[in-house]
């Protein structure tokens, strides 16, 4: 059994405060008054789990709260540096125009995801619901790029509509999408362990609950055990 120490009772320093880490793989409830400490809670736990666990996580996260999890401060110690350079995070950030990116490819998002995006009702938008779901576009000879020519070039008048829905959106107009390059899906393919990445800068120009998904800085705070802060 496997226990994580997560910090120390009030008033007793050298105590220890620890949670089973084998619980982690079920549902876990996290909640705390705005303020109160949650996502500086919830970073010493990541940690904790990354450092002596073997738990898989993908971690969606929004607010950019966890994108450093994988760097550690010079002063941590050794055992920890190295537990965290071994643990294979992937980080995906879009918030870094440096890094590695949060991208994802139009074209392959399941029909459903594709209404979603483009605003469709299968009932309301039926014909162009239609279109989209008979559309046999292949990846390799049609991108984000060229997608609308490709549908006003086959002289259909369902698809001439259902591009001039997708130009009105400007949805092909989001830094969201590869554009040929490497899409999130190729490295959860890879399944490297853990992964996180942050969708709190993907620019989007409509409602930004709208986020095409199939799959069901920490500050200001004393450093945790591998030095983040």
């Amino acid at each position: 059994m496997v226990f994580l120490k997560i910090g120390s009772p009030l008033g007793d320093p050298e105590g220890a405060v620890e949670l089973r880490a084998e619980r982690f793989n079920r549902h876990t409830f996290w909640c705390g008054q705005s303020g109160s400490g949650k996502t500086y809670a919830l970073g010493v736990v990541l940690e904790q789990l990354l450092l002596h666990t073997e738990l898989p996580m993908l971690i969606f996260d929004p607010n950019a709260d966890f994108t450093h999890l994988d760097q550690t401060r010079p002063e941590a110690g050794s055992e920890a540096t190295r537990g965290i350079a071994d643990a294979g995070i992937r980080v995906l950030d879009s918030t870094r125009p440096d890094g590695p990116q949060v991208r994802i490819r139009f074209l392959s998002l399941s029909v459903a995801s594709k209404a979603a995006v483009l605003q469709l009702d299968p009932i309301r938008d039926a014909e162009e619901f239609n279109v989209l779901l008979h559309l046999d576009f292949a990846a390799t000879n049609v991108n984000e790029d060229t997608y609308t020519d490709s549908l006003r070039a086959s002289g259909d008048p369902g698809r001439a509509k259902l591009a001039t829905r997708i130009e009105n959106l400007q949805v092909l107009e989001w830094e969201l999408w590869s554009r040929g390059g490497g899409s999130v899906t190729d490295i959860i393919d890879s399944r490297p362990r853990p992964r996180f990445w942050t969708l709190g800068a993907s620019a989007t120009r409509t409602n930004p609950r709208s986020r095409p998904w199939d799959c069901s800085n920490i500050c200001g705070q004393p450093a945790t055990s591998a030095g983040h802060c």
